[in-house]
């Protein structure tokens, strides 16, 4: 499967993955709103199958969801969620679906991963073309082009990982070739630079959050746990890390997580890096507030 590739996916995104941090989605929102009120629009940037839309529209006027792939807005579509807007594109036509300052919120998330073959990479900040060491530059055409469409007082969170979870934090990651784990970590700008570039452009960082409660996983949990999963197809699409690798490669690892599983040491892997993960967190939320 190519990286841009999420068309095959899509049917069965939601099986594997899950929202994480809409607490503080909904805590920014009640923020800049001046408290709990359902008058507020979030433009969620690269909304794949729309799982963040589910559960935001309850207490939310309007989400706005853009993404590059028809196959994850057909699945969105599907969940006929009525204040759920959808188009097509990719951030680099941001100002072409949506005028400035029309949103309340802005959320770019890590479950949310989509992919454009033009200008960017990706339309999450870890996946820009641009963000390569050492200055990331990609991030900040990003960051500023969210400012200009929030309102006077905004809020934005971005979920994504920073390189210590990655490296300690992350199953999917470890396991990967170190070919793939290099490009993989590449495209993730470290969390202090996106901070500062949120800073630079205007905004005020308040703050970084890991998620290290045990329900807090990119995989739901029963995936997230098994075993068996790296021999299984459906682990190895539920990260686009493993999208990254060769056929040659993937049935490698998996000769070797054979033998592991064998020798018990699989299990000792997973219980290691599920400790690291509740201690420092698999994905991190920075938010970052405009006006305040």
């Amino acid at each position: 499967m190519s990286f841009e590739n999420y068309s095959e996916i899509s049917k069965g995104y939601d099986r594997r993955r899950k929202p994480i941090g809409v607490d503080v989605i909904l805590g920014a929102v009640t923020r800049v709103m001046g408290g709990f009120s359902k008058r507020a629009t979030v433009l969620d940037i690269g909304c794949g199958t729309g799982n963040y839309a589910k559960e935001l529209s309850p207490y939310i006027k309007e989400i706005i969801g853009i993404e590059v792939n028809s196959k994850m807005i057909e699945e969105a579509n599907n969940k006929g969620i009525e204040n759920f807007k959808t188009y097509e594109g990719n951030i680099s036509d941001l100002h072409k679906i949506v005028p400035e300052k029309c949103c309340d919120v802005v959320i770019c998330t890590l479950p949310s991963l989509t992919f454009c073959a033009r200008l960017f990479s990706g339309l999450v900040l870890h996946h820009l073309k641009d963000s390569v060491p050492p200055d990331y530059s990609g991030p900040s055409k990003v960051i500023n082009d969210v400012y200009s469409v929030l309102n006077d007082k905004g809020a934005f969170i971005i979920n994504t990982m920073g390189h210590h979870q990655l490296a300690e934090a992350s199953a999917f990651f470890m396991l990967a070739p170190k070919r793939v784990q290099e490009i993989f970590q590449s495209k993730f700008p470290p969390i202090n630079t996106l901070c500062r570039r949120l800073e630079e452009v205007g905004f005020k960082v308040h703050s970084v959050l890991p998620h290290c409660h045990k329900t807090e996983c990119v995989m739901k949990n029963e995936l997230h746990s098994n075993i068996e999963g790296p021999l299984n197809k459906e682990w190895i699409d539920a990260t686009s890390v493993w999208s990254l690798a060769t056929d040659e490669e993937i049935k490698s690892i998996q000769d070797k997580w054979r033998e592991m599983i064998n020798d018990g040491k699989a299990q000792e892997f997973f219980c290691k890096t599920e400790e690291a993960r509740q201690k420092i967190g698999e994905t991190t939320t920075i938010l970052a507030y405009k006006g305040f």
